[in-house]
């Protein structure tokens, strides 16, 4: 019987090592594929020491080895993202666009031009796979299909049918979960994709490293910038050319109806003893609304209510829920307050792109309840679940939060959270599941 062939994109960590050892094991054609997608000398890239690695583990695993070039074409897909996304004052999510374009569309393509049956990775992510000959269930389209768990490693080849059902589902580790960064890989794609973590835990993946000795064994875990490494984002933002712009931090001491008690208080707010927790109010979470500060409502209104208490490098360079990166300076508030008042930090709450100007208050106005999700991707019809009780995660390992959701069109929903969550930055992924731990689809945050 001719073995099935497989492309696995050996980033020098061990994860994929173990995948491609896996697969070998298996009886697959394995053959190790390294992606060369960023300057190897830029500063904080490992690339040089990533790709001397991946040939050790195909050396040692006796497969053969080869080097795409996708250094193009990652620089349009996802730096060119990357900074176009920070200037317009929003948080990029450049693992989820390098998943989708660069591993699971430039890799994948490139693998079927040359013959590959699949490619694999070494992600920690699980694939529930139906295909079109199977008899359809009754929950066939709902969040719970009755379908065949797949272990990563044991299918049959009419499972790469892009007729199959597929199912993108939560890994035995949760902990090493990945799928959150997946949710924009058209679902058809995954039709010639494998997992073989999927059911590993990462202390089983060290021990089979070990066991099968290795090479890279015991390399820590890669962190930062999909096929950059770590990077501090404003040196990374600057050396793609992001000048620094000062501009002014400010903060809204008051609510609009108060705002006739401090008309002519334009440099300072004249307090006594007996009024202080009164004069400098920053407005709770319930009230703060932060479409009111955002660049599409044009800037913020020049009322007696704003007040500028310190400096920043640029919008750019912050996101919401920063509390670093600023300066701030009360000024004759703080002699006003009185030598023992100490307020507690403040946090980015909105940034003013036309302006430059940055929005700061104290942390339990970072919290939102709703926010739109826009340019969704859905594994599954949203007529099954809108309206249903499901789980957003907002962030990479962020707590799974339940939500409900509205339709506004296919690709534009309201989300309501049963949970307050702080920190909801414009431009990331907001990111839906079943209780069951399948994958929705999800949504850019706006």
């Amino acid at each position: 019987m001719k073995k099935l062939k497989v492309a696995i994109g050996l980033s020098g960590g061990v994860d994929s090592a173990v995948s491609a050892y896996l697969l070998k094991k298996h009886g697959f054609d394995v053959s190790g594929v390294y992606l060369h997608c960023f300057d190897e000398d830029a500063p904080g890239c490992r690339g040089r020491q990533d790709r001397q690695d991946a040939i050790k583990v195909a050396l040692h695993l006796k497969i053969p080895f080869q080097v795409l070039d996708f250094i193009r074409q990652y620089k349009a897909a996802v730096i060119n993202y990357f900074k176009k996304e920070y200037l317009a004052g929003r948080t990029p999510n450049p693992d989820v666009v390098c998943n989708r374009d660069i591993k699971f569309g430039l890799f994948l393509d490139w693998a079927i031009k040359k013959e590959f049956d699949a490619i694999a990775t070494g992600h920690y992510a699980k694939l529930i796979r139906k295909t079109r000959n199977t008899r359809k269930t009754r929950d066939s389209e709902n969040t719970r299909p009755a379908l065949r768990h797949s272990d990563g490693l044991t299918f049959r080849p009419s499972e790469f049918s892009e007729f199959s059902e597929i199912y993108l589902v939560q890994p035995k580790d949760l902990h090493k979960d990945q799928t959150y960064f997946l949710w924009q890989v058209p679902k058809h794609r995954f039709s010639r994709v494998l997992f073989p973590l999927s059911n590993f835990c990462k202390s089983e993946v060290r021990s089979l490293a070990k066991l099968a000795k290795i090479p890279v064994a015991a390399k820590p875990d890669s962190t930062g910038i999909c096929f950059v490494g770590e990077v501090k984002v404003e040196n990374f933002l600057k050396s793609l050319g992001v000048e620094e712009k000062a501009g002014n931090v400010i903060v809204k001491i008051c609510d609009s109806e108060n705002s006739e008690n401090s008309e002519n208080q334009n440099t300072g707010l004249s307090v006594n003893q007996k009024s202080r927790s009164d004069s400098l109010k920053l407005r709770s979470s319930g009230d703060i609304r932060p479409s009111e500060y955002s660049e599409f409502s044009g800037h913020i209104h020049a009322d007696s209510c704003y007040r500028i208490i310190g400096t920043h490098r640029g919008v750019a360079f912050y996101t919401i829920g920063q509390r670093h990166g600023f300066s701030t300076d009360l000024g004759p508030w703080s002699l006003a307050l009185g030598p023992n008042f100490d307020h507690p930090p403040f946090y980015v709450i909105a940034k003013d792109v036309k302006t430059n100007r940055l929005i700061v208050g104290f942390g339990s106005e970072c919290y939102r309840n709703s926010f739109e999700v826009s340019d969704c991707n859905w594994f599954l019809r949203p007529s099954s679940f809108v309206l249903r009780p499901l789980l957003v995660r907002l962030r990479h390992l962020g707590s799974l939060i339940p939500c409900r959701l509205e339709l506004i069109t296919n690709e534009l929903m309201n989300v309501f959270l049963s949970i307050p969550q702080r920190g909801i930055a414009p431009g990331q992924s907001a990111v839906f599941y079943s209780k069951e731990g399948i994958v929705l689809g999800g949504g850019v945050i706006q």
